[in-house]
């Protein structure tokens, strides 16, 4: 007994689609796009809040906000395989300062007040995306990961009277940890965002279904250009060509060739080609 359940054919069998390639004039397009945005937008990261805690207190570092910021030598928007997309911004610099709160326990509870300074040289960012699409098929960029490559983040603090060299020698490496980890979210939310704008918002606008007759006169439209006539070749002419080159004469024409050539007439040595 065989059951037939409609939905389950309709389910397995894939519905037709249209698969687009991205050329490389694409790619560099999408570059200097992006080159544009992280010029505008890299002075005006926005760093959130954080606390930061040592064995012998906690410190609340805010108002962080860019001071200086070089530009990326280089940025890119390119494949990366399998089917993914790589936006990477390599070697820019820039000065983070921001102010810190919080109180330690030494002999006994004491507030604390100071600024901190965060600096960056020579930092690269590497952004993994690809194409995904919503429940209503809607194709948007989802970012799979985000991280500084390489670089070097180094933070310290300032302003805090005695503590503050004590503060510096034996917790710089902790601080500076954290804060290339504060960094790393606040730049990777940033690239984030500007794909969304940017790029997902144009994913959007692609037509969901494309008739077969519009794609005829897509087609039939396009501007078609005519070859010169000494640049066209058909294939097996071309391939007849290349026979005849690599082949040498044979035998029997060479000696031919030759008796021609010793017929002369009046003492004059007239050389025929024979075929």
């Amino acid at each position: 007994v065989y059951h037939f359940t409609p939905t389950v054919c309709q389910q397995a069998v894939p519905k037709p689609a249209i698969r687009v390639r991205f050329n490389k004039g694409v790619f560099e397009q999408a570059s200097t796009i992006v080159a544009g945005l992280v010029e505008y937008e890299g002075p005006r990261i926005k760093i959130p809040s954080s606390q930061q805690c040592f064995p012998e207190g906690c410190v609340q570092i805010h108002s962080l906000s860019i001071a200086s910021f070089r530009q990326p030598t280089t940025v890119s928007f390119q494949p990366y395989p399998p089917n993914r997309f790589l936006i990477r911004l390599i070697d820019f610099d820039f000065f983070v300062t921001g102010q810190l709160s919080g109180s330690i326990f030494l002999i006994i509870q004491l507030p604390v007040f100071g600024t901190v300074y965060v600096s960056g040289l020579g930092v690269t960012v590497s952004a993994y995306m690809d194409i995904q699409k919503t429940s209503n098929d809607e194709p948007y960029f989802r970012m799979l990961s985000c991280n500084i490559d390489s670089g070097i983040v180094e933070a310290k603090v300032a302003n805090m009277g005695l503590l503050t060299d004590t503060v510096n020698f034996k917790y710089r490496d902790q601080m500076s940890a954290h804060s290339r980890a504060q960094l790393e979210m606040a730049i990777c939310e940033n690239i984030y965002r500007i794909t969304q704008q940017h790029f997902s918002s144009r994913l959007y606008r692609l037509p969901r279904q494309i008739h077969a007759n519009e794609l005829f006169k897509m087609f039939l439209s396009a501007p078609r250009f005519k070859r010169f006539s000494d640049d066209y070749y058909d294939d097996s002419d071309v391939a007849n060509r290349k026979e005849t080159e690599r082949t040498p004469p044979s035998s029997s024409t060479v000696i031919k060739n030759n008796a021609a050539m010793e017929k002369s007439s009046n003492g004059v040595i007239r050389k025929t080609h024979i075929s």
